[in-house]
């Protein structure tokens, strides 16, 4: 008889035992398990493995320097989007871990980890895109995790004996192709009824793994002893099915402990699920800086530059003689303004005929709200509309008004469209206004002007015709147009064919917190991920199919990132290169030469481009002086190779030029840290337009920050530079600042359970209620007649299934020449934060905040009682105890074979 081994609960650690066969509710045989050998507890799988010739040749391949190609492949558990909360999913785990702590005394760091899980998949869609989510990437290790989609329901989607042949396929391929095949069961989810389905197939892939002597990580089994035998563990659940974050930091922990490559004193293994708790960082808003630099259109009419502060008083209001504007028919003013609080109405700018009550007006209430005021037709007429302006961004304000409309539109997305009535419109078909003021009103009762505005003003236009659309959201500073590098990236994530995007660069490109950074949050690259695989357009199976391969590594060069492309062109062919150099490494200087710099990087592009992947060069997300001529060189570089360019060393500096302590808000001891890296990708994500209104990355703005903590700024007016001015004593690596605004007392506890608007519909389509274009949602127009309620004539639903946000209020019943009703202040339009359940009862999401994520309440006192018995971490037991032991248990089986 085989010794075996037991876990059982001491303290906070799982700790093993040897003794007989526990009699445990999950220790029997089931179905399709025969064979007085079968394994019937972790620790008995743990010793099975290690007696596999797979499981040796792993630990071989490990232990040698040569590049290996690890492929996580699966279903939504192991794309782990939206319920991990932004944070990391076992498949980042793996990449950290192996490509950071090393194997067997051997650095890994040039090894790929890919992640090809794609959300709804079932064993079959394994099979039909086995080449795209497998073959295709040349791996050495393939861990597949399927079956939730397949059996939970009854009838199941895909019958119990294709099951068993599709594991048996799979195995085989991976085999042929000249990899380790590894299978994984999965957890139990919050429903009995599904639990007991899926141990049917449960049963079948330990079976399958027997019948094939592949290695078998029974992450199920694992689910139930550390939870006192039970299935549901409401504190690792992100939903009814969807492990949260702690779930895949424990999935994590078991996965590479029962590889036997997990080394118990390593940051990972020693990391806790209880210890996933962030503090809140002051507010750096990115929306501010920058933006109030763009010049008036060049095809405007009339063109202001004005690039003033005004204060209230009158200082700085603008008048210009327009008398072309009396002749036109129809026109389109244009105003980018940057607004904090008022308590009155104040005129952004007026066109007036002096000798008569002739007037078009654009005001902002004290609620941000954008009126139209005017008459150009037999009698007054005020029209208000959303617009939110102001919440201290710069915005592109602008205005088309024709014969019989007038169509509003803000950062280049469209308001409500206003319809005149008869005696409102144009009479007779000419404007009539020749004097435009801007920052006042000015007209035969005020000449002098009133309701001045207070704010700071970038530029205003005037065209004498209507603009269209396109136009609108091409104005600058609308931030809606869609540049070329959006116009090549489209295609490539709006179309249903499987692609892969390789992110080339340094340490921050690969992404992997340090010393006293959070160890469960996510590199830029990992977050983006998300958002491309995801958030962008999660409309089919095949959509979600962007995978996402990061290569960089700490202290690259430039010659390395030739190299790394060189070395993966043939296995990956991307589709999209991202290159993301790093010049500095802790204050060191990686490159030889800015001529070598340059050189590297434009044998790298041509290569690149010559594949035919979409190249986008990324200037060094650093600081320093240091910094500067290799960012000038990569914008030559783009410029004489014709290749998209996003300037991250230009938006640092100017950050930093703004935010006085941003180097310890982003930056830990010179490396990008967690708030470093979800900014960044934001910044980018923005750049490629792959960002809606929906992404997980606005929600993290929540868990990382405290909004109502703004970080120091310099004074109000001073421009952003756009090159490197430090705002301290510079040190290489970036400028080191005493530490930032840190809320001691809003400790973030990410996690609870979330309870999902919509379940996933497994191997189907997840059907969105509303497609997210890049740019924003658009709102239908609805016409608006005086003296009626203003009613959109569509809800605009911004999320698609996760998280919907808030219903657009329809404005006040407007009156012309009469009286206003109020409106109730429209509701923000991004995403409100998913509601969490803990322990049966409901957190309400907080409605203080805007943001799209709530922070995540702590774990209740009985998660808490959940998660002790679950360890401070069991990758303890499965490195420092189980497989120590388990080890000696199989030499002993093998000498008995």
């Amino acid at each position: 008889m085989i010794t075996t081994l037991a876990l059982t609960v001491s303290g906070a650690l799982l700790v093993p035992t040897a003794q007989g066969a526990p009699e445990t509710p999950d220790a029997t045989v089931t179905s399709g398990e025969t064979g007085a050998d079968a394994p019937m507890t972790v620790a008995q799988w743990a010793i099975r493995n290690q007696g596999l010739e797979d499981y040796a040749s792993l630990q071989q391949g490990v232990s040698r320097p040569e590049p290996m190609t690890w492929v996580l492949t699966g279903d939504s558990i192991t794309q782990g989007v939206l319920h991990s909360h932004g944070l990391n999913r076992f498949a980042d785990y793996v990449h950290a871990y192996v490509r950071t702590a090393g194997m067997h005394g051997q650095p890994r760091a040039q090894d790929t980890i890919i992640n090809t899980g794609v959300s709804s998949a079932t064993s079959g869609n394994l099979m039909d895109y086995f080449d795209s989510w497998v073959l295709g990437h040349h791996a050495q290790v393939v861990i597949m995790s399927v079956g939730m989609n397949d059996g939970r329901m009854r009838p199941a989607l895909t019958p119990i004996e294709q099951y068993r042949e599709n594991l048996r396929s799979a195995v085989s391929q991976v085999r042929a192709q000249g990899g380790i095949p590894v299978l994984q069961t999965q957890n139990y989810t919050a429903k009995p009824e599904y639990n007991t389905n899926l141990d049917e197939y449960f049963a079948v892939m330990r079976q399958v793994a027997l019948d094939t002597d592949t290695i078998l990580v029974d992450v199920a089994r694992m689910w139930t002893e550390t939870n006192d035998g039970q299935q549901i563990n409401a504190a690792l659940m992100g939903d009814s099915i969807h492990p949260n974050e702690r779930g895949h930091l424990m999935w994590a922990q078991f996965l590479l402990g029962n590889l036997g490559l997990l080394d118990a004193s390593s940051p990972l293994a020693q990391l806790s699920a209880q210890a996933l708790t962030l503090d809140r960082l002051s507010w750096a808003d990115p929306a501010v800086v920058a933006d109030g630099d763009t010049s008036a259109p060049a095809d405007a009419r009339l063109g202001l530059n004005l690039d003033r502060t005004m204060t209230g008083d009158g200082n700085g209001v603008d008048t210009h003689q327009v008398p072309w504007l009396a002749e036109a028919s129809e026109t389109t003013f244009v105003m980018r303004v940057k607004l904090g609080a008022s308590t009155t109405e104040e005129v952004l700018l007026s066109a007036v005929d002096p000798s008569s009550s002739k007037k078009v007006e654009l005001k902002v209430l004290s609620d941000g709200r954008l009126r139209i005021n005017g008459n150009v037709g037999q009698q007054d007429g005020w029209y208000t509309v959303g617009g939110a302006l102001r919440d201290g961004r710069w915005h592109t304000v602008s205005v088309t008004l024709t014969h019989s409309a007038i169509q509003p539109y803000v950062d280049g997305s469209p308001l409500r469209a206003l319809s005149l009535a008869e005696n409102a419109a144009l009479a007779p078909d000419l404007l009539g206004v020749r004097e435009l003021t801007v920052g006042a009103r000015k007209d035969q009762a005020s000449p002098g002007g009133t309701l001045f505005l207070h704010g700071e003003v970038d530029y205003a236009a005037v065209y004498d015709r209507q603009l269209s659309a396109e136009e609108h959201q091409m104005l600058p500073g609308a931030g809606t147009g869609e540049t070329p590098l959006q116009r090549d990236l489209r295609p490539l994530v709006a179309n249903d064919v499987p692609n892969t995007w390789l992110y080339l660069g340094g340490r921050a490109t690969q992404g992997v917190p340090e010393a006293d950074m959070p160890a469960f949050t996510r590199g830029y690259v990992e977050l983006l991920d998300e958002v491309l695989r995801w958030d962008y357009d999660r409309t089919s199976l095949v959509r979600r199919m962007k995978f996402v391969v990061n290569r960089g590594r700490a202290g690259a060069s430039s010659a390395d990132l030739l190299a790394e492309y060189r070395s993966l062109e043939e296995s990956q062919r991307p589709a999209v290169l991202v290159v993301a150099p790093e010049v500095l490494d802790h204050g060191t200087l990686t490159e030889s030469s800015v001529e070598d710099f340059r050189s590297h990087l434009a044998s790298l592009v041509q290569q690149a481009t010559g594949d035919g992947a979409v190249v986008v060069l990324v200037t060094p997300p650093q600081l320093g002086k240091q910094v500067v001529p290799y960012a000038q060189a990569m914008r030559e570089l783009a410029a004489a190779e014709d290749v998209h360019l996003i300037d991250a060393s230009q938006w640092m500096a100017q950050m930093r030029h703004k935010y006085t302590t941003l180097d310890s808000l982003w930056w830990t001891d010179g490396v990008l840290n967690h708030a470093g890296h979800l900014m960044l990708a934001q910044y980018l994500a923005e750049q490629m337009g792959v960002r809606p209104s929906t992404s997980q990355l606005y929600g993290l703005e929540s868990l990382y920050f405290d909004k109502s903590s703004p970080a120091p700024s310099h004074p109000e007016g001073e421009t952003p530079g756009a090159t490197e001015t430090p705002s301290a004593t510079e040190t290489p690596g970036g400028t080191v600042t005493p530490s930032a605004t840190v809320t001691p007392s809003a400790t973030v506890t990410p996690g609870g359970t979330e309870t999902p608007s919509a379940t996933e519909t497994p191997g189907g389509t997840e059907t969105p209620s509303a497609t997210v274009t890049p740019g924003g949602t658009e709102t239908p127009s609805a016409t608006v007649t005086p003296g009626a309620t203003e009613t959109p004539s569509a809800t605009v639903t911004p999320g698609a299934t996760e998280t919907p946000g808030a219903t657009e209020t329809p404005s006040a019943t407007v009156t012309p020449g009469g009286t206003e009703t109020p409106k109730v202040p429209e509701t923000p339009q991004e995403p409100q934060g998913p509601s969490h359940e803990a322990s049966g009862q409901t957190i309400p999401t907080p409605t203080s905040s805007p943001s799209a994520v709530s922070p995540h309440q702590a774990p209740s006192a009985s998660q808490h009682r959940n998660l002790a018995r679950t360890g401070s971490s069991v990758a303890l037991v499965m490195t420092a105890g189980l497989l120590a032991a388990a080890g000696g248990l199989a030499r002993q089986r093998r000498s008995r074979q």
